[in-house]
């Protein structure tokens, strides 16, 4: 299967459409039209974010998206699952506190969470992609960054829980990386390799 000429991303984010592109691109070797919901004349409703998984949700998005628009249409979803909380926030990330609605109101929520156990601070980026097709099934990956929360955030750049992630191997957080650096060892840019394999528009 040949990588199509445009792409829908089921997201109105701007900054991990940005991201998204750059690893489409860097993945693909070429440029590729990628779009967002943004840039459509009509309004597309993604489901709510009930399912039970990374997959089961980011495969929705993508199928809505697809559906509504008659594109090849990407969706992910991703979460934070700190080994203390038992997976938590996990597929809740941006909405466990409730109360919070901003980046950094949840970060400082977490860091207070995680007061209690000092040792344990072991934690992973999570992300599942999915691209669905017109009239086809949606096919999807899963993509890990395992890493430590920090008791305090650090960098300016990515956003979410970003600045209070270092990665393991770089002992950097995902916040103090460059675009370029983040999308090279980053959860979403694993998740999005391993599903571009799956599809064949990319060699093993």
């Amino acid at each position: 299967m040949v990588a199509p000429d445009t792409l829908l991303l089921a997201t109105e984010n701007s900054s991990k459409a940005i991201e998204l592109t750059n690893i489409f691109e860097r993945l693909l070797g070429r440029e590729i039209s990628i779009i967002t919901m943004r840039d459509l004349d009509f309004r597309i409703a993604l489901p709510e974010e009930t399912g039970n998984s990374f997959c089961e949700i980011a495969i929705a998005k993508a199928s809505a998206a697809s559906l509504a628009s008659g594109l090849p249409s990407f969706g992910d979803d991703s979460g934070l699952c700190v080994d203390a909380l038992g997976g938590a926030p996990g597929i809740r990330s941006r909405r466990w506190t409730g109360e919070y609605d901003d980046d950094l109101s949840r970060n400082h929520a977490l860091i207070d969470a995680l007061a209690a156990y000092p040792d344990q601070r072991q934690a992973a980026f999570v992300t599942c992609a999915a691209i669905a097709f017109p009239g086809a099934a949606a096919v999807s990956a899963i993509g890990e960054c395992r890493g430590t929360i920090l008791d305090a955030p650090r960098g300016n750049n990515g956003f979410g829980y970003d600045p209070i992630f270092e990665v393991d191997t770089l002992g950097l957080t995902l916040a103090e990386l460059s675009l370029e650096d983040k999308n090279a060892v980053s959860h979403r840019r694993r998740a999005v390799e391993c599903l571009l394999k799956l599809l064949g528009w990319i060699s093993v």
